[in-house]
């Protein structure tokens, strides 16, 4: 009886949303002046106004909203929901909507979802997406999704800890978070041996990407794929391998079609192609787009070997080693890992290591001690993660934390397993980011780098931060209520600059140099909500300097010129000169301005100098930094020195101008003179003037070159009529 009367009182009050969001708009407000029926709730408004005509969203929205639906279904549609609108998905029309999904996602991590927990603990950390900047309770959320097994909350925790962000900086702590989040990333590699799919690939820099795209015209992925075709059409067998390869993984903008892949292997094989046989040998043994056949895998893959194929070696002992096929050979297994491995092999190095943890093989060829031999498989795994081999690198990690066959460390164990977490199939968002960067929609691109950034991702730090200092995003992606008044643009720009001075320390805390540029930028210039601090900005362009920064170099020569933030030494400013010509070949140019700029600076300098002895003026004063205090008094009293010697200098100049130009000059004794030193000071003391000068300089020089070259070029011959 009870349990009916709530399904009733259930279905009445659903009916009653539904009839207030299909009213029409007088009959919500007598509704709402009446009281008679509730107002639709802001999520279910908002879903509302992007519904699309998918048949699949719509059940997903209904299943989220709908209170007859049992929890634990409404908080997957939910999080499913909330994954469209952040992510977006083109095959079902969802176009991104940060604040929309954050909404949905507050309302599964209310109902106990583990990644919807996770994901408002990255808005939180950020305070956008209509979410407020609270660190601590981003913790929070962070350490409840962690609990409930989601792994990007474990990364942000172990990135946290080690860094010591908003939480105790404790190693023991972050390896923790990070061997839970690397063995997972290696058990989804084991998971999908059968699966093709490619790991392990450098993901992008914008900014290496926009200093770089002026320089080069690389193909896109389309004009790729075109031209393996139509050479694979030719009869290319080259041509034929590669167009098969893209097809096997799903490359290059092509969807994976492993079927296509095999036929076009086999058909690179028929043509002679280097390399078919292995890859034949390889389908067949894991049954990849073909059936799966032992003996045709063997036959393929000892034709790969005898023509040298180091792949080919290490796939062909592991059938020996396990007898897949055929009769199990212990000793041709071991033999041909170590020929593999002395070809460069990074699997038969991990095999030789696993071999050796097990007990297997020490200076004979095949199994020859019962006892493991910790400290040879260390060495070998050490080959093969420097190589890049993850799962090495993950056997590293464990060896290290235990102190298995080396010195037990934690710093080792949380480097290796931070690198191996990672490598996990989910670092696949950077490339999604990527493209969405290239597709220019910047929003999108954002936030996926941004979720990524809490990850611990020092690219997918600079990234979002560089997306938010070259001004890609528009308003709406901080406040979704944000109007264009100035006074809120303001505000705009100091939560964008604030945001991407986090992002740019983040990343500079791992070890990023342009971001220790950039934040020497937002001091120098007094912005992300940071005052002018030439010394702050100095001490952070030489921490870029230190690792071959030529920008970072290039600024501390200027401020050692200047005595910005730092002493003025002319020696100091032409030896950072030097180092940034060194640095970058593209800084010969205005590195050899700005040094005829010094020495006309520094000539100009010993001319005021002698000047100044002459008149009777003290020497100019070293600029100070603007974080250093001069008390009161010594500031006074440097003023009334100064108006003292300028009446002396004013006194003597006048003088000179009367034995110069006796009664032909009416001037007033008391105004000219002091505005004539005045501006002459500051013409030595503007850059603009003296780069004026060097430009006209250098405009010469070229066009008397290119005169010379002109006058010396032998005459044009003419041709014969």
């Amino acid at each position: 009886m009870c349990r009916s009367f709530y399904r009733a009182l259930a279905a009445i009050t659903l009916a009653v949303a539904l009839s207030c969001i299909s009213a029409s708009p007088s009959d919500v407000s007598e509704a709402r002046a009446s009281d008679a029926i509730a107002p639709p709730s802001p999520l279910a408004e908002a879903l509302r106004r992007v519904q699309t005509d998918n048949a699949a969203v719509r059940d997903l929205s209904y299943a989220a909203l709908s209170p007859l639906v049992p929890r634990a279904e409404r908080r997957d549609a939910l999080v499913q929901l909330g994954d469209m609108y952040f992510y977006g998905n083109s095959s079902l029309d969802t176009s991104v909507n940060g604040t929309l999904a954050l909404g949905l996602y507050a309302e599964a991590a209310a109902l106990g979802a583990p990644r919807a927990q996770f994901h408002v603990g990255v808005a939180l950390s950020y305070g956008l997406w209509g979410f407020p900047l609270d660190e601590a309770a981003a913790m929070s959320h962070y350490y409840f999704a962690a609990l409930g097994g989601d792994i990007g909350a474990a990364m942000a925790l172990g990135h946290n800890h080690l860094l010591g962000l908003g939480a105790p900086k404790k190693c023991e702590s972050a390896v923790r978070y990070y061997e839970v989040a690397a063995n997972e990333a290696v058990a989804k590699r084991e998971q999908n041996v059968s699966h093709p799919a490619i790991y392990d690939l450098p993901h992008r820099r914008l900014k290496t990407v926009a200093e770089t795209q002026h320089k080069k015209n690389l193909p896109g992925d389309s004009a790729i794929v075109d031209y393996y075709q139509f050479s694979a059409d030719k009869g290319d067998p080259d041509a034929t391998l590669n167009l098969a390869t893209l097809y096997f993984y799903g490359a290059r903008g092509l969807a994976q079609d492993v079927e296509r892949a095999a036929t076009l292997f086999q058909k690179a094989y028929d043509l002679g192609a280097s390399g078919g046989a292995y890859h034949l040998g390889h389908i067949y043994s894991l049954g990849i787009g073909v059936p799966q056949n032992n003996a045709t895998a063997f036959k393929y893959l000892q034709e790969a070997v005898n023509e040298g194929n180091t792949a080919a070696q290490n796939e062909l002992a592991n059938m020996y080693l396990l007898g897949k096929g055929i009769e199990r050979d212990e000793e041709q297994a071991v033999s041909l890992f170590k020929a593999a491995a002395k070809q460069g092999s990074m699997e038969a190095f991990y095999n030789l290591g696993v071999l050796h943890m097990r007990g297997g093989g020490s200076t004979g060829a095949i199994l020859a001690t019962e006892h493991p031999e910790y400290e040879v498989a260390h060495g070998y795994f050490q080959v093969a993660a420097h190589q890049g081999h993850t799962v090495s690198s993950h056997k590293l990690g464990q060896m290290s934390l235990h102190g298995i066959g080396t010195t037990r460390s934690c710093k080792n164990a949380v480097e290796s397993f931070k690198m191996v977490a990672e490598r996990g199939e989910w670092d696949r968002v950077l490339t999604q980011a990527y493209r969405d960067f290239k597709r220019q929609d910047y929003e999108a691109s954002f936030m996926k780098y941004a979720v990524m950034a809490q990850q611990g991702y020092e690219v997918a730090q600079h990234n979002a931060a560089y997306l938010l200092d070259y001004d890609f995003l528009t308003p709406s992606v901080f406040s979704p209520m944000l109007s264009l008044t100035p006074s809120d643009m303001e505000l705009k720009e100091d939560v964008v600059a604030s945001t991407a001075v986090m992002l740019y320390r983040l990343a500079a805390q791992q070890g990023n140099v342009d971001a220790n540029l950039k934040i020497g930028d937002y001091y120098y210039f007094g912005k992300g909500g940071h005052p002018v601090d030439f010394v702050k900005a100095s001490a952070h362009y030489s921490l870029a300097s230190k690792r071959s920064n030529a920008q970072a170099m290039f600024n501390l020569a200027l401020m050692y010129e200047h005595g910005i933030g730092v002493d003025q030494d002319f020696y100091l400013a032409k030896r950072f000169f030097d180092k940034a010509r060194i640095a970058h070949s593209d800084a010969s140019v205005p590195v050899t301005l700005a040094l005829w700029k010094l020495r006309v600076h520094k000539s100009l300098r010993s001319w005021k100098r002698w000047w100044d002895e002459l008149v009777g003026n003290a020497p100019l004063s070293t600029k100070v930094a603007p974080s250093s205090s001069v008390s009161s008094t010594a500031a006074s009293r440097t003023q009334d020195k100064a108006a003292g010697t300028e009446s002396e200098a004013s006194v003597f100049l006048s003088s000179l101008l009367k034995k110069w130009w006796p009664g032909d000059l009416h001037l007033s004794s008391a105004s000219f003179p002091l505005d004539l030193i005045s501006n002459w000071r500051e013409m030595l003391q503007s850059d603009n003037f003296l780069i004026f000068v060097l430009t006209i300089a250098l405009g010469v020089v070229l066009y008397i070159r290119s005169e010379r070259q002109y006058l010396q070029a032998p005459p044009p011959q003419q041709q014969p009529h």
